[in-house]
Formats: C-alpha cells, structure tokens, sequence
C-alpha cells in the first residue's frame, strides 16, 4: 500500500497526461481533418510525443523508487511501471469497454450509447482520433438511411478499436518504467 501512496502522484500525472494529448490531438484534427495525408501524419506526431512523455516519466520514476526502496531497504520490482501505467489508463479502458460491449449507435444511425464514446474520443483517446478515422471513415453525404447505417457501423467500429489504443501508452511506459530501474541498478553497481 506505501508504494501506491507514493505513486499516485504518477498515476494521477499519466492520466492528466493524457487528457492534454487527447485534447490537443482532437483539436488538430478538427483543424487539418481535410487534409489526410497532413491529418495522418500529425497524429503520429502526437501520438509519438505522447509516448515520449510516458516513457520518459516512467523512465524517472523508476530511478528515484529504486533509491527510495535502496535507502530503505525493500526491495523494488522492474514490471511496476507496467501497473501503474494501467491504473493511470484505467478511465480510458473502462470507458472503451463500455463502447465494445455496448455499441455507441443502433444499426439505423440513432445514437444509443453515444456519450461515453464522444467523451472518449475526445477527452480521453483524441490522440487516436485521426488514424481511427482514416480506419473507419464517416461521411455526411446527406442524410439517407444507408449512409446513416454506414455512418453507425463506422462509429461502432471506431469504439471498438479504441478498446485497444490505451496498450502503447501502457506499454511504452512499463518499458519506461523497466528502463529506469535497470539503469539505476547500472549506475550504483
């Protein structure tokens, strides 16, 4: 339990961290959303920088909880940073399960369980928003029934795929995590 209460500074900082790339990431795709190939590749950009930063403070806190259980004589494990970047993810895994199990729009384009999907996709995966889209394309070709199915079975497919986009940034940062705490053993050897 000491070692979540001196973590869940992270945990709170990958989530808010995620939040700010989620929304900066959103924000770019509504202003170069017309622009595929430019969409495309600045999503890789801050999705890129996104795990940057994961790695990079995951990276940090290894070396300093591997000081803190050296100076205190516990013993600390290389595969916590893998943990703790899944409880900072946990909002976002949640609410893409829900979006999985519970599809986000009926079959003729009504939504039925859109609010957690749009706060997803905004909030918590906008990131992913860009390569999701280029995945699963919408269109507002007017306003007929089968582009309203096409359109629902497109969102419906993007929810899903969001289930899965939390993994780099988990993964990303238990290799951060690893990272650090093998180059702290290095350097006190």
């Amino acid at each position: 339990m000491d070692f979540m209460k001196r973590n869940y500074g992270l945990i709170l900082k990958t989530f808010l961290y995620q939040v700010v790339m989620s929304l900066f990431g959103f924000m770019m795709y509504g202003a170069i959303r017309t622009i595929p190939l430019l969409s495309v590749v600045g999503a890789a950009t801050i999705i890129l920088f996104f795990l940057f930063i994961m790695g990079s403070q995951m990276y940090q806190k290894a070396a300093k909880n591997c000081e803190f259980d050296r100076a205190h004589g516990t013993k600390s494990s290389p595969l916590a940073g893998f943990l703790l970047a899944l409880l900072g993810f946990i909002p976002a895994i949640l609410v893409s399960l829900y979006g999985f199990v519970f599809p986000p729009y009926n079959a003729d384009g009504t939504a039925a369980h859109a609010t957690p999907f749009l706060l997803n996709k905004t909030f918590l995966q906008g990131m992913y928003i860009s390569v999701v889209q280029a995945l699963f394309k919408t269109t507002s070709q007017g306003a007929s029934a089968t582009v309203a199915a096409e359109n629902a079975l497109a969102l419906n497919g993007q929810a899903r795929l969001f289930l899965f986009t939390s993994l780099p940034g988990i993964i990303t940062s238990g290799i951060g995590y690893l990272m650090g705490y093998r180059s702290f053993l290095k350097e006190k050897k």
